[in-house]
């Protein structure tokens, strides 16, 4: 058995250093740090804070829409709101949180043109799955409410889609500013002041609109709420004293957004020939709609994904 000083060596001037980090110090050395502690806490307890208040944003307007509307709308609300919210969330986090970590890498490499290029291509990344997932929720947003909550539920969850649906891509872009704040400051106090905006938001407009318009008007307090935190990154991520900036290819995302609309146009235009609602038209809009998702990523190279299939073409 090798003694607990083996993985540790000592330099020509005799202090003992970490295998591992080449270290030296009582930091490598398993004992605790008081230094690090603080650091830890006061880099951890906005976040904290921030997780606390944004889950209470989230649940603050569905507490008013039951105690003003009642459980039936609630339902509705609830049903739809977690079916998008999750969706676009699942897909957000994925790219921010692969994507900007190898942004990271590249930037602690020195690489920071590398780094900008990656953070570029999560932003192509959220407007591909953004466009084109919100083509297809209001598409087929009668197909799913009827799966989801069958046709009791379906004119009043059909209202509130599209206004869920921009909040829940706004959640999915805040979800990238996050990593952002996670891996490129060395504080947390910005995430913390976003879910602070966000729960004053959500609250004192639920708090107006709900009990005037019900659970329309928790989905637009919902969607402002969105709004206004994605802002304060925003401005916070220029203003503050560590800045930093998403990159915006702003001419690849509007190629996207016009693909998508296209998507769109002709799945609509399906839709208005004889038997369009039939089975046989909606899987064609489908097919439609996989097709521009697909054009769209090879055209714009998203997540290299032409420069994939290149390298394997070159090796056959």
């Amino acid at each position: 058995m090798r003694s607990p000083s083996s993985s540790r060596w000592r330099s020509p001037t005799g202090s003992r250093r970490c295998r591992p980090c080449g270290r030296s110090g009582r930091s490598c050395a398993g004992r605790a740090s008081a230094v690090e502690a603080r650091r830890l806490f006061s880099y951890g307890w906005p976040l904290v804070l921030s997780f606390g208040l944004a889950a209470l944003a989230q649940t603050i307007d569905r507490i008013i829409v039951g105690r003003s509307v009642g459980p039936e709308e609630l339902g509705a609300y609830g049903a739809i709101a977690d079916f998008l919210r999750q969706g676009f969330v699942v897909f957000g986090e994925s790219i921010a949180l692969a994507l900007v970590s190898i942004a990271k890498r590249e930037v602690r490499a020195g690489a920071l043109g590398a780094a900008e290029a990656v953070l570029a291509d999560a932003a192509r990344a959220l407007a591909l799955v953004g466009a084109f997932g919100a083509v297809f929720v209001l598409a087929y947003d009668d197909v799913l409410v009827a799966v989801l909550l069958g046709p009791g539920y379906r004119a009043q969850a059909l209202a509130l889609a599209p206004i869920l649906l921009a909040a829940s891509i706004l959640l999915m872009v805040r979800a990238y500013y996050f990593g952002q704040v996670i891996y490129f400051t060395r504080t947390s106090h910005l995430d913390a002041v976003a879910s602070a905006a966000l729960l004053a938001t959500v609250g004192g407009l639920s708090w107006l609109l709900i009990p005037r318009l019900g659970a329309l008007g928790a989905a637009l307090a919902f969607a402002a709420g969105q709004a206004i935190a994605c802002l304060v990154f925003v401005v916070g991520g220029r203003r503050g004293p560590e800045t930093f900036r998403m990159p915006v290819p702003a001419g690849d995302i509007g190629g996207i957004l016009a693909l998508a609309l296209l998507a769109w146009a002709a799945i609509l235009g399906i839709g208005l020939l004889p038997g369009g609602q039939g089975a046989p038209a909606r899987l064609a809009g489908l097919a439609i709609l996989a097709a521009g998702f697909l054009a769209a990523a090879w055209r714009f190279n998203v997540v290299g994904l032409a420069d994939l299939v290149a390298r394997r073409r070159a090796a056959r």
